[in-house]
């Protein structure tokens, strides 16, 4: 041990040698950071790391070992072998990248022994190698148990090297294994220059490729600034591959939790922060979630193509989030469905809050060139009062959706129980009738129209008529409205109207039939082709269907309506404007959309009789209609009252119960009906 001491302390410059620890410490250093790099980094790179890490390791032991010989004091004119020098570079380096592939490849008790015993040889072998080229007129006397000492040393710290690198906590592992590493190889050479003496010797002469100090100072300079370069340049890649691969999971992480289209949160991170607010909501700090969805947006979507509708979603989705606050959270569940969760000072407060975010969504909202209104409907769950379990209270929220959409859509709605059963039963009829439509199972009954003058049957409307068959007849309020709440009124209508026309093709007189278009029917720019498709199928006269409307149906877009519209008539299909008086219906619509019969509501000829303010407006209907050169028939005639002052008024055609009553086999049930018959 003295002997090593004095080598070190005696024979070497002090300042040379704590160079070579500092560029020893940083190519350990060096060499286990990329090393930690190359066993995460794929299998198609793995190996390109492990000669870099090796490059490192070997060329920083190499640069140890010289700048400690610069620093070695000696009487002697001392030089070096060239080839020899290099050679020492070269094999520590490749022994090394051998000791690395052989500690990633088999990763195991024995693997990491065989690697530290090779990288050990390798530290060894660098530096007799390197010291068989000492170049010096002297002989070279050799400590044989210093040299065993010095093996024996250079592979039990880089055996110990390896193992601590695998096995210390991560935060120590680079710092161990570098240690360790150093500790090899700074104890091999000082303990195999203590094995050394340098005996003079002037018979013997300089090597070929004789360099002198000088010259590998210069040297081990460009190798050690080429191992310093090659740890700065990988440190830097190795940060901006960690740098890279921290966004990339970052953007991953927020895509997971985040909707694509919108930005919102979605169902997975709604259920993470719900979690947490639910567990510090109490009685004091109550929170609402808030099921939102839009009225009308599958209509624009249809009308206006996906990229208006993404565009919809996203300005809903901005403006969520502004009456949200800072104190709320807005996900998007998908669709156009959307959850706030809001915290609430008082009841009163809430409901303002929720009456002022409809009546938000009802004003026309700007999108592009075009100006669209999609109404949303809410449905409320409060917590802590309706439950503190995340999915309990979005399903209630749910629940009250379902329930507000039944009452008429464009409102909100509380959880109240006994709502599940009810939003069961829709669910479940929902279902019923969506196989009822597939299976075109909804049948087509026909109440006449007639000629109040003489009592001839005109035409006849078609009605919609389902019979299930657990729960029987099914009101037609209630399936009609499911099927245009749930998307099934387009096909439910088609069926009927081929059944309708394959059913009166060959009635007697070719009466026409009439047809109800719901109002989201009307936003189907491909209507008046799925109608000529229909009656083409049943080699139906175009002439012979009559479509009716509401008023209501011409608000949402009145410029889709004029097209489709005008694309009946050219058709040859007749439009009538239905239940006439209740809606939003003006004389423009009038004047510039094909209308060939005025449709009196039955609330107004059911009052006629006991109300002059409702004989005064069927009898201005029925002017205005004929001012215009349109037809007009009065609906719900019940009594023969109704009958002859609807008549005396100038009335044309009636439909009520009184003039007969709809029938899937309408032809011999009625009087009326027989004397078309005879027609």
């Amino acid at each position: 041990m003295y002997t090593v001491l004095a080598c070190v302390l005696e024979e070497h410059n002090l300042w040379l040698v704590f160079v070579a620890t500092l560029v020893c410490v940083g190519a350990s250093a060096g060499a286990f950071f990329v090393l930690t790099g190359a066993l995460k980094s794929s299998v198609a790179d793995r190996s390109k790391w492990l000669f870099l890490a090796a490059t490192l390791a070997g060329g920083g032991t190499w640069a140890t070992h010289f700048i400690a010989m610069l620093g070695f004091a000696s009487s002697l004119e001392i030089g070096f072998n060239l080839p020899l020098t290099l050679a020492s570079a070269g094999v520590c380096t490749a022994c090394t990248w051998a000791a690395f592939e052989i500690f990633e490849h088999w990763r195991s008790a024995r693997g990491r022994l065989a690697a530290g015993v090779l990288l050990g040889c390798a530290i060894a072998a660098m530096h007799y190698i390197g010291m068989a080229g000492l170049d010096a007129p002297a002989q070279k006397l050799w400590d044989s148990d210093l040299v065993i000492a010095s093996g024996l040393l250079s592979i039990v710290f880089a055996v110990a090297a390896l193992e601590a690198f695998h096995a210390a906590p991560p935060r120590f592992r680079l710092m161990a294994g570098s240690a360790l590493l150093v500790s090899a190889i700074v104890s091999l050479h000082f303990t195999g220059m203590s094995a050394m003496t340098l005996l003079p010797d002037p018979i013997i002469a300089k090597a070929p490729y004789h360099i002198d100090r000088v010259m590998l100072a210069a040297v081990v300079a460009v190798g050690a600034a080429g191992v310093l370069l090659i740890g700065v340049i990988l440190a830097l890649a190795d940060r901006q591959m960690a740098a890279t691969k921290l966004a990339a999971a970052e953007q991953a992480a927020a895509m997971a939790l985040h909707d694509a289209l919108t930005g919102l949160p979605n169902r997975r991170h709604l259920q993470d922060v719900l979690n947490t607010r639910l567990s510090s909501c109490s009685a004091d700090a109550p929170l609402a979630i808030v099921a939102v969805d839009l009225d009308r947006f599958k209509p624009v979507n249809d009308l206006y193509g996906h990229a208006v509708g993404d565009e919809l979603l996203v300005r809903i989705a901005a403006l969520l989030s502004h009456e949200g606050g800072e104190a709320g959270f807005v996900a998007r569940l998908g669709g156009d469905e959307f959850i706030m969760v809001l915290p609430y000072v008082s009841e009163d407060a809430l409901i303002a809050r929720l009456a002022a975010l409809v009546s938000t969504f009802d004003a026309p909202l700007p999108l592009g060139a075009n100006e669209v209104s999609v109404g949303a409907t809410l449905g409320v769950a409060l917590a802590p009062a309706d439950g503190l379990d995340a999915d309990l209270l979005m399903r209630r929220a749910d629940v009250a959706l379902y329930r507000a959409k039944d009452d008429g859509r464009g409102r909100y709605a509380f959880y109240e129980p006994g709502m599940d059963e009810r939003v069961h039963e829709r669910a479940a009829l929902e279902n019923d009738l969506r196989i009822a439509v597939r299976n075109d199972a909804i049948e087509a009954h026909f109440q006449p129209f007639v000629n109040l003058a003489t009592g001839e049957i005109t035409g006849y409307e078609i009605l919609a008529r389902w019979t299930d068959p657990v729960r029987g007849a099914v009101p037609p309020e209630v399936f009609i409205k499911i099927a245009s709440d749930t998307g099934q009124i387009g096909e439910l209508c088609m069926n009927v109207l081929r059944r309708a026309c394959l059913q009166s093709l060959d009635w007697p007189s070719a009466p026409r039939i009439s047809l109800n278009i719901a109002p989201i029917q009307l936003r189907d720019a491909a209507l008046p082709q799925k109608l000529l498709k229909v009656l083409t199928e049943c080699a139906f006269p175009p002439q012979r269907l009559e479509v009716e409307i509401t008023e209501d149906a011409l608000v949402a877009d009145f410029e889709c309506a004029r097209t489709i519209l005008a694309s009946l008539k050219n058709l040859g299909i007749a439009v009538a404007l239905d239940d006439f008086g209740t809606g939003y219906s003006s004389l423009r619509h009038l004047r510039e959309l094909p209308f060939t019969e005025l449709k009196i509501d039955r609330s107004f000829v059911n009052a006629i009789g006991d109300s002059e303010e409702a004989l005064s407006v069927v009898r201005t209907i029925i002017q205005l209609a004929k001012s215009l050169g349109i037809g007009v028939t009065a609906e719900g005639v019940e009594t023969e009252a109704q009958a002859q002052a609807l008549h005396a008024m100038g009335c044309e055609t009636g439909q009520g119960f009184l003039l007969g009553k709809p029938s899937a086999e309408p032809f011999g049930a009625s009087s009326a009906r027989r004397r078309a018959g005879a027609a």
